[in-house]
Formats: C-alpha cells, structure tokens, sequence
C-alpha cells in the first residue's frame, strides 16, 4: 500500500509557485471541474439540457460558454 503524502497550506502553495503557466492553467480548470461535479444544481441542469439535445433541440453556443463559463473570464 502506498503511503499518502498530505500537505499543509504552505507547502500547497509552494508546490503551485513553481508550476509553469501551462501546469496553473491546467490544475485551475482540474479544480473548477471538481467543484462542478459536485454541484447538484450543475448537474440538473446538465441532465435537463442533454435530454433536450437528445430530443432533438439545439443548444446554442452562448448558452454553452454562459453555462460553462467563458474561457477569458476563467483565466483559461
């Protein structure tokens, strides 16, 4: 069994000082994806807009980047 390393607060953010922009912008969509999974109300309204695109209705591409956030807007 491996052993787990936990870090504190400090050694996190040290850890994410010496990440290169490409590793920062990765770890930052990496987070907002976890915290999206878990958000119950993200996930009705994945659920509701997957059902209408399998009946055949559109979703248009503002609706996508206003739901998902716009990647200027998230540093991305």
């Amino acid at each position: 069994m491996n052993e787990v390393e936990v870090m504190n607060r400090t050694e996190l953010a040290a850890t994410v000082d010496e990440l290169t922009a490409d590793e920062r912008s990765y770890l930052s969509a990496y987070l907002k994806m976890k915290e999206r999974i878990s958000d119950a109300s993200y996930a009705r309204e994945m659920s509701t807009r997957l059902k209408a695109m399998q009946s055949g209705r559109e979703v248009r591409r503002d609706q996508v980047l206003d739901l998902h956030g716009r990647p200027s807007e998230s540093g991305l």
